[in-house]
């Protein structure tokens, strides 16, 4: 009677994981040399590769992948899901449709490194008492960028809720909404705890009602605390907001976006305040769309309103990209011909001017690359792109 063989083990039987990429390495030249009972070569290409990676290392490629890839991976399998969750670093509600409260959860849940959150306008998320118990379920401590720009029912007892659970050190991009529920509470806090912020925002795009209950002065002060800020989007500041920074020599070399929607001032010789921002010598980049004297649009072609602008242009040297709004005129046109010598891109939101003027400008200034105007007179858009195209609507 013939002795039974002992089988011998199956190609993908369980095998403990390797502990190093050495070990790794000695398996898969293993398996390429072995030879299936029948003589014939194994197939490579049915190797399972994956159940020989330790899943830490998973998880670090995993890191490295878009969103959307990330979406596809944890349908492949159980093990693929829970680490996809598991590598989660960013959440964006942004613009995003309703979401269960359950699914919801979950996701939260399953976050364990988050560095960035991006509330929006979510049905859910709008609700006051989920929000109050959302940073429950979250962990913030590795969190450096926080967006509520879109979340307009955002109050003080959310927001230092949120604060209170962060690293202070960590964050370093905040964006919160003009329009909302928040008060100077919240701003002073942001001023007292905050220091290693990159880019500030408060701001609202699309509506037009003002929060009274921010002070400027407490604005100004946590843009005077944070050297290391690079962008800062203001929805609405005045004189006040412009003499804090004055009194407090701002100096801010890194700051290379200063967007303002609108300025607002008491009276004309106020303009003046705006020499504050004479030390920002390496921004690239300043929006100042409005600015309102006793809450009227004034045009400002003024000889001491010009000299305050004449002398900001001749600070800012690296301006590439400006922005201006209804104040512009003709003569303003020229002061920054002469003085902005790198101007790339110009867009300009004003009825004082002609497209004949805009033509003029457009060509005058030899590093001009695109222009975009807003005019209140028979071409109501004008745009000239690269010199090539003249585009009229």
């Amino acid at each position: 009677m013939k002795k039974k063989e002992k089988k011998k083990p199956r190609i993908n039987a369980k095998r403990p994981l390797p502990s190093s990429s050495s070990e790794i390495e000695s398996h898969i030249q293993k398996f390429k040399s072995q030879k299936l009972t029948n003589g014939k070569s194994s197939k490579i290409e049915t190797f399972d590769y994956f159940s020989f990676i330790p899943e830490h290392l998973i998880k670090v490629i995993f890191n490295f992948l878009p969103q959307s890839s990330l979406q596809n991976l944890k349908m492949i399998s159980k093990e693929f899901y829970n680490i996809v969750f598991q590598t989660y670093t960013t959440l964006d509600f942004k613009n995003k449709s309703d979401i269960p409260l359950t699914v919801l959860q979950s996701i939260i849940k399953h976050c364990l490194k988050l560095k960035e959150i991006k509330f929006g306008q979510m049905k859910n998320l709008t609700s006051v008492d989920f929000m109050q118990n959302i940073f429950d379920l979250l962990d913030l401590n590795e969190i450096r960028v926080f967006d509520f720009s879109l979340y307009s029912e955002l109050n003080d007892e959310i927001l230092l809720k949120c604060f209170k659970k962060l690293d202070f050190n960590r964050l370093i991009e905040l964006y919160l909404p003009y329009s909302c529920k928040i008060t100077n509470d919240s701003l002073s806090f942001i001023q007292d705890n905050f220091r290693n912020l990159n880019i500030f925002q408060l701001d609202s795009k699309y509506s037009k009602d003002a929060n009274k209950d921010l002070n400027q002065e407490t604005i100004a002060k946590i843009i005077n605390k944070n050297d290391s800020l690079t962008s800062v989007k203001l929805k609405v500041v005045n004189h006040q907001f412009l003499r804090c920074l004055n009194e407090n020599s701002f100096k801010s070399d890194k700051l290379l976006v200063l967007n303002i929607r609108i300025l607002e001032l008491k009276e004309f010789k106020d303009i003046k305040a705006i020499s504050a921002l004479n030390s920002c010598v390496n921004l690239n980049t300043l929006a100042l769309m409005e600015i309102f004297v006793k809450n009227k649009i004034i045009a400002y072609d003024q000889d001491d309103i010009l000299e305050e602008f004449e002398k900001l242009f001749k600070s800012l040297v690296n301006l590439t990209v400006l922005k201006l709004g209804h104040f512009t005129t003709p003569i303003l046109l020229d002061v920054i011909r002469d003085h902005v010598k790198k101007i790339e891109y110009f867009k300009v939101v004003s009825e004082h001017l002609e497209i004949e003027e805009i033509q003029n400008f457009f060509f005058e200034c030899t590093t001009l690359v695109k222009l975009k105007g807003n005019l209140g007179s028979e071409y109501s858009l004008v745009t000239f792109h690269k010199r090539k195209i003249f585009l009229f609507y």
